[in-house]
């Protein structure tokens, strides 16, 4: 696809070449056409600065593809592929001007869909963007150490953003949540059966609770500072908390009656206020 893209631009110039003598000076547009009296190809200066920088392809004497080749060095920026209605299908850039793709930008019935890019030029894309009907993101790929593997997953819910942290061939190592551009929750899948054994909740940038499921799950709480003050134990995974420790006192409480883990979360975010 890129070499029939740039075949395509080598023609043009040929073109232009070759009628460059018969092109009056001060012309705005110059149009080609075939036997048959169907356009082929449109040469534009819409700067009027008496050099053509936009170069119009036509299939079927209809608009097809157009180049920008705004510094004139026979290299364009920007390539806009059309549908047979004239609607941009989809738009490629060359930002470092290597004669490669290296941004991708899809659009469906004239609204941007999907943005692709290659972010180091090295020929590969690594950033994959996803828009909505609003033309918000959606969702976010990202491929960061130019493996080929997309490592990082983000997803846009309203006012939340999910990040999951992948792996080759295995379930999400981790899953970050965010509310409102901060950190509310990290789940991590420790040993990669695809089940999140840990789970830890923040408040305005802290740590302030912390889950662990296995045959037991357990939760604990902690300070501002970052130190646990209080644990509590599940011992049948019922949901149903049986036991507190109190880091302070150094004691085990057995609960009469049992609570929840909602009740536990309440308990550690009120107490996390007050510097326990």
């Amino acid at each position: 696809m890129k070499a029939f893209l740039f075949s395509l631009y080598l023609i043009a110039v040929l073109v232009i070449k070759s009628f460059a003598l018969e092109i009056p000076k001060g012309t705005a547009k110059v149009v080609f056409y075939n036997q048959k009296g169907n356009p082929i190809i449109s040469l534009e200066d819409e700067n009027n600065d008496g050099r053509f920088e936009k170069k119009v392809i036509f299939r079927k004497g209809k608009p097809y593809k157009v180049f920008i080749d705004e510094n004139y060095n026979n290299i364009p920026e920007k390539i806009a592929v059309l549908t047979e209605n004239s609607q941009v299908k989809e738009l490629i850039f060359d930002r470092n001007e290597d004669k490669r793709p290296d941004k991708w930008q899809i659009y469906q019935n004239g609204r941007l869909v999907k943005i692709e890019e290659d972010r180091n030029f090295d020929g590969k894309r690594d950033l994959v963007s996803y828009l909505d009907k609003n033309g918000k993101i959606q969702k976010i790929l990202r491929d960061d150490d130019h493996d080929g593997f997309f490592e990082i997953e983000e997803v846009f819910k309203g006012k939340t953003r999910e990040v999951l942290l992948k792996r080759p061939k295995e379930p999400v190592k981790e899953k970050l949540i965010y509310e409102e551009g901060k950190l509310s929750r990290r789940l991590i899948d420790k040993n990669g059966d695809g089940s999140f054994e840990l789970e830890e909740h923040f408040k305005e940038g802290n740590k302030y609770l912390l889950i662990s499921r296995n045959q037991k799950t357990k939760v604990f709480c902690f300070d501002r500072r970052g130190k646990p003050f209080l644990a509590f134990v599940d011992e049948n995974n019922d949901g149903l908390f049986e036991k507190k420790y109190s880091y302070t006192e150094k004691a085990w409480e057995t609960l009469k009656p049992l609570i929840t883990l909602k009740a536990i979360v309440n308990i550690c975010q009120g107490q996390a206020k007050n510097e326990h």
